[in-house]
């Protein structure tokens, strides 16, 4: 889909300030990665369903599975090792800990599912910092 590489990156020593030591790089990488995700459900060319997501996450694979399950249909390059190693394990408590219908208000489409926990890990890392208001 192409959503993270067509977007401008981020003046680090600019933006870090106003972020209160927030990993910025972090979070324009998991910003993408929703970006990308919503790109796909739009598309409407690719199901997943939520029991999917449930399964992946607790094997700690959703990534591996949305590359084999899209291609090329799904920009996944701006995420290395690391990030996706980290990301299943976050992706995976949670799952564990979320009822995502209560919460996040979904209960059909995983890639909406996928989409929530996306905002969730920003959301995490982003915690209860104070966000500039100009």
């Amino acid at each position: 889909m192409g959503c993270v590489l067509e977007a401008q990156a981020p003046d680090l020593a600019t933006d870090a300030a106003h972020l209160g030591g927030v990993d910025i790089v972090k979070l324009w990488k998991l910003t993408g990665l929703a970006f990308e995700l919503n790109a796909a459900l739009d598309s409407g060319k690719h199901k997943v369903s939520i029991e999917e997501v449930h399964e992946q996450a607790e094997a700690e694979t959703v990534l591996k599975f949305l590359a084999q399950r899209f291609g090329k249909d799904l920009d996944l390059s701006g995420l290395d090792v690391t990030d996706r190693a980290e990301l299943e394990d976050e992706w995976h408590r949670i799952d564990n800990g979320l009822d995502a219908e209560r919460k996040v208000g979904v209960k059909r489409n995983g890639l909406c599912l996928l989409v929530a926990y996306a905002l969730e890990s920003i959301r995490q890392r982003v915690g209860d910092q104070d966000v500039p208001t100009t």
